[in-house]
């Protein structure tokens, strides 16, 4: 899928969204969180196969999380940072079921709160 011209004037404005780009040509599904007529952050989605998971949020170009979740929605992988950095790890992760695939699951239940 070429660029929009909206595409290219967020670009333009903000180069790193080019990352959110490449996502979107990945069979990713995005949305955004609107705050009256502000835009807050924006959300993603794609589903592999065997219902892997990975999702990314972007609060801001400097506040970006990605994970991956095994089939029964458990965290196998998860990083943290800018959008740039993030996205870039995203897409460097290798699919469910490739050898060096995130498998092992990083935690099953919130951690214990003690006061």
């Amino acid at each position: 899928m070429a660029m929009t011209t909206a595409d290219e004037l967020a670009v333009s404005a903000h180069p790193e969204l080019a990352r959110l780009i490449l996502l979107r040509e990945s069979e990713w599904q995005f949305l955004s969180e609107v705050d009256g007529e502000h835009v807050v952050g924006i959300n993603g989605l794609r589903i592999w196969p065997q219902n892997w998971t990975d999702l990314v949020t972007v609060k801001y170009v400097t506040d970006a999380a990605a994970a991956r979740c095994n089939p029964d929605g458990e965290l196998v992988w998860m990083r943290e940072g800018t959008l740039v950095d993030v996205v870039d790890q995203l897409l460097a992760l290798p699919a469910p079921g490739e050898p060096l695939a995130p498998r092992l699951v990083l935690r099953t239940r919130p951690p214990l709160w003690t006061p």
